[in-house]
Order: structure tokens, then sequence, then C-alpha cells
């Protein structure tokens, strides 16, 4: 008799095959925990591993956070490596930007990835054991009870449904940037045992709309500022970049033909301000360019670069959009605006090595953001010893102070979605997250004075870049992180070791199996506990036959007529890997899905 077509057609059966095998495997895990070889000096064994889900690939800041603590962790040697897993999760995969990762990381990367681990890099005891879940993505990716709609991009929702059986303990880390959060974002964080924010800014916000409180814990983000170091990295000239747009202003003035990099004299060069952001209304570009524009001269010795990428889906054309905005709010034509201060963009794929060469480049860095998570930017840039100006409000307000920064001051709240409606032609999509919402109005004029006292005050605003660097290395680093990191994790771990919420591997296996059995089998589950019975004898009888295809791979000192059918399914590895291959080509068709829509 050939195996059952349900075993090696349907991807439901293949799900049911992998809750089975973590079944069965949990008691065999917990005994592996206590004899295996002991840990490292310093190195912290933990009973349930971290298994972490973020966009890795995907260039968003979420995935660049989500690199750097998963990355803190394992140089730091605070965990095991067989206690860490990732997998991609909140977003697309962009090919360019996993191939822009340094070769250690992705390498780092790679060796840690779920789908790599369960072929073989670890022991299927290792693999079995129940996990820690922190789901690194938009609340929207959360796994909910009677959620259906999810975000419909790899890894979500977020843990997996399949492989929920496996899963102890489930973390959000989020963060939002408004003085509130939208109600069905509540919902979604409330269905997580806890939730990580970056900032006491969100664990008031998420508290006052709803996040029950007791589930929120602060964790801030860190940054590498031996790597974000001003001695390693030679500056750009950054009107050179190919792809670069001089948006107002003359190219032809004798400022403009002039170096633009901070290597060059102060005397020989203009002064040069630079801002990082994706092209949002939320980043504040029209807050900038409005205290730009009109707080300087075409015949002064300064420009801003504003480096930046699209929000969301396609490509845009950043210069064309300065210059409607410039017709809509001050009515300034072509003509007028090419008679303004050097403004110029660059909208092309930045690589992490040229980041910091970025601001290398640049004399300030200026982001009148109207709301933040975070703010990795000016941490970037204050680690590269750089002036900053931003927003005292929301992310920033976590490491900014008047003896380290600049911080920008905020006239009033505002409504979100009508300052989207203002600057973006079409906001309907981002409104359904920002309607009712209120973020701050960066003062313009403040924002005018700051950016005329830097450039009138150089060597000051040079000697606080130096003071803001000290300040990321005694507060932000990846060893201070990785510590942070480390005292939430085993905080849950203690957590579950006296509340005791994992099920009895004995209960695993007695749902899983039937659930198995009721997928290979459906008319006889429906016949009850005889019916159950029945498919169990016809479950060992395929998997006999299908060993005995595969003798090569059969060899145990198991007595398989012994065994419960869901140990029978852990130990069909050939199936194990379908199901994974399976799931492997589910998301690439959910891929394609996604770029057909996007065209």
């Amino acid at each position: 008799m050939q195996p059952s077509a349900a075993f090696t057609d349907s991807s439901s059966l293949q799900e049911a095959l992998q809750e089975a095998a973590a079944a069965a495997g949990a008691a065999a895990a917990a005994a592996a925990l206590d004899d295996g070889p002991a840990p490292a000096p310093g190195v912290q064994r933990i009973a349930y591993p971290v298994w972490w889900h973020a966009p890795f690939y995907s260039g968003t800041g979420y995935g660049t956070e989500a690199i750097s603590y998963v990355v803190a962790l394992l140089q730091t040697n605070r965990f095991r490596r067989e206690d860490i897993w990732i997998s991609h999760s909140g977003d697309m995969i962009k090919q360019h930007v996993a191939d822009s990762l340094d070769k250690e990381t992705l390498q780092l990367l790679q060796e840690q990835e779920y789908n790599s681990l369960i072929r073989g890099r670890l022991p299927q005891a290792e693999l079995q054991r129940p996990a820690i879940a922190v789901c690194h993505t938009f609340p929207d990716c959360y796994l909910m009870a009677k959620d259906t709609n999810s975000m419909d991009v790899p890894g979500c929702p977020c843990p997996s449904p399949e492989m929920k059986d496996l899963v102890v303990y489930k973390v959000g880390r989020t963060m939002f940037e408004t003085a509130s959060l939208p109600k069905h974002l509540v919902a979604h964080c409330n269905s997580m045992d806890e939730v990580w924010v970056p900032t006491e800014f969100n664990r008031e916000t998420f508290a006052a709309a709803g996040v029950s409180p007791e589930k929120l814990f602060v964790l801030p983000q860190g940054i590498d500022a031996a790597y974000f170091d001003p001695a390693r990295h030679e500056p750009l000239v950054l009107r050179q970049l190919p792809g670069t747009q001089l948006v107002t202003g003359s190219a032809g003035d004798s400022y403009a033909r002039s170096s633009s990099s901070s290597s060059s004299s102060q005397g020989t060069r203009p002064y040069v301000f630079m801002s990082v952001f994706k092209w949002e209304t939320r980043k504040g570009w029209d807050v900038l360019l409005d205290a730009y524009l009109h707080g300087f001269t075409a015949q002064e010795p300064v420009e801003l670069h504003i480096m930046t990428k699209p929000f969301g889906k396609g490509k845009e054309n950043f210069r064309d959009q300065v210059l409607q905005w410039l017709q809509r709010r001050f009515s300034v034509d072509a003509v007028q605006a090419a008679l303004m201060p050097r403004v110029y963009v660059y909208g092309q794929h930045v690589d992490d090595a040229t980041y910091p060469r970025l601001y290398a480049s640049c004399d300030c860095v200026v982001l009148p953001t109207r709301g933040e998570g975070w703010g990795r930017p000016q941490m970037e840039a204050m680690a590269m010893a750089k002036p900053v100006i931003t927003t005292n409000w929301s992310g920033p307000t976590a490491y900014i102070n008047d003896d380290v920064a600049y911080p920008l001051a905020v006239s009033h709240l505002a409504a979100a979605d009508a300052d989207m409606n203002f600057t973006v032609a079409d906001a309907k999509e981002i409104n359904l997250y920002f309607k009712g919402q209120l973020w701050a109005q960066p003062d313009v004029n403040h924002l005018r004075q700051l950016m005329r006292q830097v450039f009138s005050n150089p060597q000051q605003a040079a000697a606080k870049g130096a003071a803001a660097r000290q300040h990321i290395l005694a507060y932000f680093t990846p060893e201070g992180l990785a510590s942070k990191v480390m005292s939430e994790i085993m905080r849950i771990q203690n957590k579950l070791g006296l509340n005791r919420t994992v099920p009895p591997p004995e209960e695993r296996q007695e749902a899983a199996a039937t659930k198995a059995l009721c997928l290979a089998y459906p008319e006889l589950c429906k016949k009850g506990s005889a019916g159950l019975a029945e498919a169990e004898g016809k479950a060992r009888s395929s998997f006999s036959n299908y060993r005995s295809h595969h003798a090569s791979n059969s060899n145990s000192a198991v007595q398989r007529s012994k065994m419960t059918v869901a140990e029978i399914l852990a130990q069909n590895k050939q199936l194990a890997v379908l199901a994974e291959q399976i799931a492997g080509q589910q998301q690439q068709q959910q891929h394609q899905r996604h770029q057909r829509q996007q065209r």
C-alpha cells in the first residue's frame, strides 16, 4: 500500500506534522537541556529559546532595529546560539537590502534562521523546545484568536498559527509616533502576553489608548558607535553622488562649485545641513524646507541635502514634489526656485556601509519630525559626533537634551490626517492609521533660529556634536543594549518557570496527533474514538510503508510498534522537510502575488 496522498499533498497536514513533531519532542527537549554540555563561561543557558520574528531583510526601521538586538545578543555571547532563532516577518524581503548587509552580519543572521536550523543545523530536540516568540513588527501582524485579516506579507500573522503550540509566550515589539494608538492596534497589542516599546513616551501613549499597562515594558534602542565612528570614515562630496538632484538654487555659483565635504576648510566650502528620512509627512520635510528656504539666502555659503527614499510602494520624483509643494504653499514657480538657497535631494538606496560616510560629509543633521518611535538617524548622527536639531517630542526625548543636541520646540499638537492631506497627493491609505490621531507641529520659527545658530557658530555646534558622541558611548552601546534585552528575557524565563504556562507534553502530543489524523482521514475522524483508532491504524500502516521506501533513514533503536501516532509523525523527517518546502513555496507565491498587486 502506498502512503496516503494526504501525507504528501495536503499543506495543512504538513503544518499538523510540524505541530506533532514539536509536541512529541517537548519532553525530550527538556531532558536535553538538563543533560547537554555546559555552556561556555559567561554564556547564559535558558529553558525557552527566543524566536525573533522581524523584517530583517526589508530595509525598514523595524528590520534595522531587530538586527541590532539579535547581533548584540550573539556578538556579546549573552546566550548560546542554539537559543536564538530568527524568521523574516512583517514586510517583503528586498534582495538588494540583504545584499547590502555587511558579510559578517548577513552570515550571522543566515546561520540563525529557523528554516536553516530545521534542515539539520540543530538537533531536533533543540528545535522542539517551547519558545518565546518576539514579534518585532507592526501590530497588525500579531496573531489574534479571531483574526483572519492579518497583513498580507511574509511571516504574518506572528507567531504563525501552525507553530502556535511551539510558542509558550508572545512578545510584541513595536512603537507608534502619535499621541495615542488606533483602536484596532490596541486590540492587537492586548493579544500579546506583553509588549516592548522603546520609550516612556510610548508606554504612556499605549496605556492611555487602552493597552493593558501591566503588559508594557520599555526597551530602548542602541547603536554600534564603534562602527559609527568619525575616525573610521572618509566623507563624500554629497552633490556628486550619482542620482543627486538640485531642487532649488543654482549650480553655477562659486559655493555650489566648491567641495561640500566636511573635510574641506570651512572658509572655502558651504555649511552643509543634511536630513535623512523616508518621504512622508510625518518626517516634517515641509517644515524643514520652510525654515531653511526662508532662513537663508542664495548668496550665503550654505546648502541642504535631503537623503530620502519612497514611503510605501513604487518610485517617486522627489524634486517634482518639492517644486509642486512650493507652488501650492508659497506660489513659487521653477524660475523663482532657482533663486533660492540650494537644496539637493538624493533618492537612491543607501547601503549600510555608506551611511557613516554620509554623516561624515555634513556639518549638522536636521530632522524636524512630527513624531518618532525612536529616531535612528538622529542617534547615528550623534554617534558620528554631529550636532543634531530634532523635535523635542516622542521618541527622541529618550536621548536628547540641551547638552548633547538642539531640541526643537513644538508649537502645538496637530491633526495628523490634516497635515498629510496638505502635503501628500493621495493620503487615503495612510490615513487609515492616522485618522483622528494627533502629533507634534514643530515650531518653524524656532527651527529657523536653531539652523542660523549652528550656521553662525560652527565651533559651538561641533563641540555639542562631540558631547553627543560621548553620550551615546555612555548609554547606548551594543553591550548595554544586550544587557537590557537579556534582563527582559530572563524576567520572562523566570515568570514561565513559576507559572508553568507550558501545556504538558502529553497533552500537546494528544492534540497534535488528533489534528493530524483528522486532516489525513476526515471521514474516519467524524466517527469519534472508534474512527480515530482506525485512522491511527492506517497512519501506522502508511508510515511503515513509507519507511520501507527509505530504508537508509530507518535505523533507529525505537520500537515503532509501540510509538504513539504523534511520535510516528515526529520521526518522519522526510515529511518534515517536505512541510518546510511547501511553506517556502507558499511564501514565495504570496510574495509574487504582492508584486503583481504593486504593479
